[in-house]
């Protein structure tokens, strides 16, 4: 989940690692992904996570804006009635999900044990 605003000072910093990157990109690139990123709710977070992400991943000659924009974590979150819900059909559950704690939310989440280390999520002390 992200929230936050996007800086000038972030779209700068990230934008110039896309360039030492991908040197090949015009400069008309950087206009339009500035103004996708705007346009698409961008903030500092997931633009640095957008940027790392296609500069480890892509493998071809070139990205385009839509593999910086499409870019996007998302966790499949489940309240504690949820997992209530689940444990009723399998008793395994606990050895597949992990509570986590989001920061500014005070109520305690449940991720897949996958996506708390795929995505580093902060997980409540047993």
């Amino acid at each position: 989940m992200y929230r936050g605003d996007l800086s000038t000072a972030c779209i700068m910093e990230y934008f110039a690692k896309v360039k030492k990157a991908f040197p090949a990109l015009p400069a008309s690139f950087y206009d339009i992904l500035a103004e996708r990123i705007k346009e698409n709710g961008f903030s500092d977070q997931r633009l640095k996570d957008a940027v790392n992400h296609v500069t480890d991943t892509f493998t071809y000659s070139m990205p385009t804006v839509a593999h910086f924009i499409s870019f996007d974590k998302r966790v499949k979150l489940f309240t504690r009635s949820d997992m209530i819900k689940i444990m009723d059909k399998s008793d395994t559950v606990w050895k597949e999900y992990k509570p986590i704690k989001i920061d500014g939310i005070k109520e305690i989440y449940f991720a897949s044990v996958l996506d708390i280390k795929k995505y580093n999520l902060k997980q409540v002390p047993s």
